[in-house]
């Protein structure tokens, strides 16, 4: 289903409840259109208002669906990256929603452009590991001795 900005719907609703004031007479045309066309006008809004109303609803309706309400979420500049299901991101177009840890496109990018320096492997964790605490206890009781001896 195609993504209908939320903004556009809201200008929708605008012009809809224009439509349905001028419609009922709570928006007096008087004065800001000629006399011999405040009917016309009536009519028109009523007709617009009322395919205006079923329009939104059909649109509304479409904008409750998950993918809908993604590329909504998506849509936002701040957003950088929505994490969803294999299945979620098969009913998406969008470039920031991806399978839960896995990088946007914009991150696989700059994955593959790192340079290959960036890459080199970190020490084996063992080398960088801090001793466990008894071993700490057993040096220092050591350096104390050996202090001790040596004075």
């Amino acid at each position: 289903m195609p993504h209908i900005d939320p903004i556009v719907r809201f200008w929708i609703g605008v012009a809809v409840t224009i439509g349905i004031g001028i419609s009922q007479g709570a928006l007096n045309l008087t004065h800001a259109v000629p006399d011999v066309a405040i009917p016309a006008v009536t009519a028109w809004a009523a007709i617009i208002a009322f395919g205006g109303s079923a329009f939104l609803t059909a649109l509304n309706g479409a904008a409750s669906t998950n993918s809908s309400r993604l590329a909504s979420a998506a849509a936002i500049p701040q957003v950088t990256k929505i994490e969803v299901t294999p299945a979620m991101v098969s009913h998406t177009d969008q470039d920031k929603i991806v399978v839960a840890g896995s990088p946007t496109a914009v991150e696989a990018a700059a994955i593959e452009a790192a340079p290959a320096a960036a890459a080199v492997a970190a020490p084996p964790a063992a080398a960088v590991a801090a001793p466990p605490a008894a071993e700490i206890a057993v040096e220092h009781a050591l350096a104390e001795r050996d202090a001790e001896h040596k004075s």
